[in-house]
């Protein structure tokens, strides 16, 4: 029976671990009408288990795509089942799909043969297919400036030059979409399957990807630290885009006491967003020198929102020898 392993009655952190949802979406599901806690004796806010379980099932069914798909569906004929392919994705650094994705994933494999897909025997033989490819995928900077900047709309051609003018590497158009193609195919995927993959990510990758797919362009220049081949008032504007999206990040969670945030973290980071958009305010009324401001931003900027504390320690991309594929 059901109530012989959970109580009729469910506390706000039970219910968020069984949905897997953070505290703020707990209210929001109560403000849409989706549950109706009930109050306790001591003012605590109990949720009946049958709301909850018949909100886990709608949540089960909902379709989902993931931007790795077609990897996963070539997966499937050189693994054994769902786990074994979760298993691959925690090692090449992508979140894991739920084994009933899996399981959609590899009959669709099997019963559309109009797909072209690499079908290997083992991983090895998958990564030789993949080709140059699979150095974007192991290099864990060069693959998330390729991520964003698909994020943000940029094509194959403006990928390959911006990675020639970071790294020095000459990638092949093929070669970048053959990655989309495998690992990032972005274009694909709706609101409630970004917000499913965006609830998988940590520190610098989640607030550079959610910033743009909140097109925060600018920002997203400056943290991957390539050319914004812009006016230096735009720079300084439009950096503060992100700014304000990790000032509204850290509101909600200071409001629903999700981690550790000061009131002075706060203060401090709307005097940064003030501090920038003054700085632009004065190039744009030529009060900063043309030739100073390039020198404005490349000082500021870094001095406001120091990339080792926004953005953890920048790494750096080594491009060794690659390990061997076993």
């Amino acid at each position: 029976m059901i109530g012989e392993n959970q109580p009729l009655l469910l506390s706000r952190q039970k219910v968020c671990q069984m949905l897997s949802i953070t505290a703020r979406e707990f209210y929001n599901l109560i403000q849409a009408g989706k549950l109706h806690p009930i109050q306790s004796r001591q003012r605590h806010a109990r949720v009946p288990l049958v709301e909850v379980l018949s909100l886990k099932a709608e949540f089960s069914h909902r379709a989902l795509v993931l931007p790795y798909e077609k990897f996963i569906r070539s997966a499937t004929f050189f693994t054994m089942n769902a786990v074994e392919i979760n298993d691959k994705l925690a090692e090449l650094k992508c979140p894991k799909a739920p084994l009933e994705y899996i399981e959609r994933c590899r009959v669709a494999a099997e019963a559309d043969s109009r797909i072209e897909l690499i079908k290997e025997k083992s991983f090895g033989e998958f990564m030789q297919v993949l080709g140059v490819a699979r150095e974007i995928l192991k290099h864990d900077d060069l693959r998330l400036m390729t991520e964003c900047l698909v994020m943000i709309q940029k094509g194959e051609k403006e990928i390959q030059d911006y990675i020639r003018g970071k790294y020095g590497r000459e990638y092949a158009t093929a070669d970048i979409l053959r990655f989309i193609e495998y690992f990032w195919n972005w274009r694909t995927m709706d609101p409630e399957s970004v917000k499913f993959y965006f609830d998988f990510l940590t520190s610098r990758e989640k607030v550079l990807k959610e910033c743009a797919y909140r097109r925060a362009d600018y920002f997203v220049y400056y943290a991957l630290g390539i050319d914004f081949g812009g006016e230096i008032a735009d720079l300084l504007e439009r950096s503060t885009l992100g700014l304000i999206h990790k000032l509204n990040f850290l509101v909600d969670t200071y409001v629903y006491g999700e981690s550790m945030i000061s009131q002075k973290d706060l203060s401090n980071l709307t005097d940064v967003i003030s501090n920038l958009l003054g700085a632009a305010q004065s190039c744009r009324m030529g009060r900063v020198p043309k030739g100073k401001q390039k020198e404005l931003a490349e000082g500021m900027i870094p001095r406001a929102v120091s990339r080792d504390q926004f953005f953890e320690t920048e790494k750096g991309t080594s491009f060794g020898t690659s390990p061997k594929v076993n």
